[in-house]
């Protein structure tokens, strides 16, 4: 069963965040949790949610992260990571054409705190590097994929 944690892409309230994730691995026994993380609060650019520059650079973020998976870990359970930036600098939605942005790859492969280098030896964690892409037209499938 897989179990999405609300909040994490949206807000940094810890205490919310790590009772969803107890919630889903202990009541309802999921073993797989996605996770949407916020490139902007893991890096501490928390200006979008009205917060500014985060004065630890991300790391209580950070943490909560590293918390979500031990959690999961704990539990035999998997945590798969996935960007939650669905909008560009002017506030618009991002087109598939936009993707990646340089913050999509500063949040994966920053030297010391990117996330793909921070879990990428624990094999509780799994990386999906965009959330849900949208704004894409039929078109831009291959014709296989409109039955062609």
């Amino acid at each position: 069963m897989e179990s999405g944690i609300p909040g994490t892409g949206t807000n940094t309230d810890a205490d919310k965040i790590l009772g969803s994730a107890d919630v889903a691995l202990n009541t309802w026994h999921a073993n797989l949790l996605r996770v949407t993380v916020n490139p902007n609060f893991w890096l501490g650019h928390d200006q979008q949610a009205g917060l500014g520059e985060a004065a630890d650079g991300g790391a209580a973020y950070r943490n909560v992260v590293n918390q979500i998976v031990a959690k999961a870990s704990a539990a035999n359970a998997y945590v798969m990571l996935t960007d939650y930036e669905y909008s560009n600098n002017l506030g618009q939605p991002l087109q598939l054409k936009d993707r990646p942005t340089a913050l999509t790859s500063t949040f994966w492969s920053a030297a010391t705190v990117g996330a793909a280098r921070v879990f990428a030896n624990n094999p509780a964690v799994m990386f999906d590097p965009f959330n849900e892409p949208q704004y894409i037209g039929w078109d831009a499938c291959s014709p296989p994929c409109r039955g062609r």
